[in-house]
């Protein structure tokens, strides 16, 4: 049973091009796949430049789809007789192809788990005897190969087959494809696998705060243990459709995004770590709102993003707001300050997440216009903030408005600055809490 709750953000509404799944109507991820083939074929899912001309190239969602159904039959012909099968990712992969993989995965009945590249083989070993998984999904890349080897000797012959990850030209073609049958999961099973890097510890401890400080202090979290977080497919759809809900799969929407909306997701080191949750949550996000991706182009090996390439990017997709580290706003304001302003004042919204951004330069941005976002959260309870709209009732630009679906708790460290503690509570399918824990941040706010 679908939980009945109101649809505080409702998405799609009034478009043309883009005919979002029905809200609590039950429909999966999995199904909205091919929903979204169906009835949004011509609607642009991805857009990137092209690598010679800088010409802006359009992925639409028939294509996407078309993708991902041939994934499936590969997963099928893989899983053929192998009983609870169990699919994992771990690689260096461009945004495009890598969602291919992982819908393919997700659409052909199983879950996907979205390993961290950037973990050790040993890591990788307990994290797939812990799930169990039967398959692994490895890029080509040596770094990639040496993990996943290192860790099929820990594991021993014949627990985990490694199969190769695909390249995007072998996905993408042109030649027909059959759709696959339909396997309809329940709500209850799991879609995703998202790997955290952090542990937490359970405290007792609850309260409401609506204003959080962004001036973070991230470097105390134990980052020692791996922990692998199970997504089932009753979370997904309250991800991008409602906000606030009593769990624990919140998005930082207090308004509809409009249809066709350019997000252009940029990482430091790599393109948009899938692994990690603003990865997996754009890959779900874009099935029910229309939202267009705008990402690096498909190629192997990825491209490693410079903060000229990140901005340069902006203006060859012709984004409408951007999403990426501070130290790329830091780098560029320090080298190229009147071209960063007027590249990003035109922007709808510039977010930055993953550590502090210069109080300086974040005053200088804000005060040349420029609509800085911030987003605050982690794997294990997703965006702890809403960073859209970015500005919220008058709020300065270094301040965050906490979801107000979070129950967090300011623990006092006696020196001016404070612990956000999150209580995340377990429910049911008729929205009764059934437990509660809470989330330890090990961040330090002011």
């Amino acid at each position: 049973m679908w939980p009945k709750h109101e649809v505080i953000t409702p998405q799609a509404v009034g478009s043309t091009s883009f005919t979002s799944p029905p809200p609590l109507s039950g429909m999966t991820y999995t199904e909205a796949i091919d929903h979204n083939h169906d009835h949004n074929g011509n609607h642009t899912h991805f857009v990137y430049a092209h690598p010679k001309t800088n010409a802006p190239i359009s992925i639409a969602w028939n294509e996407s789809a078309r993708a991902a159904w041939r994934m499936t039959h590969a997963v099928h012909a893989h899983a053929a007789g192998t009983p609870a099968a169990k699919f994992a990712i771990l690689a260096v992969s461009d945004t495009i192809s890598y969602t291919a993989v992982a819908n393919g995965i997700i659409r052909a009945g199983f879950e996907a788990f979205l390993i961290s590249h950037r973990v050790s083989a040993p890591v990788v070993a307990h994290m797939l005897q812990k799930r169990g998984t039967t398959h692994v999904y490895v890029s080509r890349d040596p770094a990639m190969q040496a993990v996943a080897n290192g860790a099929m000797e820990i594991l021993g012959e014949g627990k985990v087959k490694v199969l190769e990850m695909p390249l995007f030209e072998e996905m993408y073609t042109n030649e027909p494809v059959e759709r696959p049958p339909m396997v309809v999961p329940a709500l209850d099973d799991i879609a995703i696998v998202l790997h955290s890097s952090g542990v937490y510890n359970v405290f007792l401890l609850s309260g409401l705060s609506l204003i959080l400080p962004s001036r973070f202090d991230l470097g105390s979290q134990d980052r020692s243990l791996s922990t692998s977080l199970p997504e089932h497919h009753r979370h997904i759809p309250v991800l991008v459709r409602d906000g606030p809900l009593h769990d624990r799969w919140l998005v930082g929407f207090r308004s509809p995004l409009p249809v066709g909306f350019l997000f252009s997701l940029q990482s430091y080191r790599h393109v948009l770590p899938m692994f990690h949750f603003l990865g997996a949550s754009a890959m779900v996000t874009a099935a029910w709102t229309g939202t267009t991706i705008s990402v690096y182009p498909p190629q192997f090996p990825p491209v490693s993003p410079t903060p000229d390439s990140a901005i340069a990017h902006l203006a060859y997709t012709k984004a409408q707001a951007v999403i990426l580290p501070p130290v790329i706003l830091e780098t560029l304001m320090a080298h190229k300050p009147t071209e960063t302003i007027k590249a990003l004042k035109h922007l709808k919204a510039v977010i930055f997440g993953g550590g502090p951004l210069n109080q300086g330069i974040g005053d200088a941005l804000h005060n040349a216009g420029v609509k800085l976002g911030i987003l605050y959260g982690m794997t294990e309870v997703l965006s702890i903030g809403v960073f859209l709209p970015t500005i919220v009732d008058g709020a300065p630009w270094d301040y965050l408005h906490v979801h107000k679906g979070h129950n967090i708790h300011f623990r006092d460290l006696e020196n001016g600055t404070h612990e956000p503690v999150i209580m995340v509570c377990i429910i049911n399918e008729k929205m009764e809490e059934l437990s509660a824990d809470t989330i330890v941040t090990g961040n330090r706010v002011a």
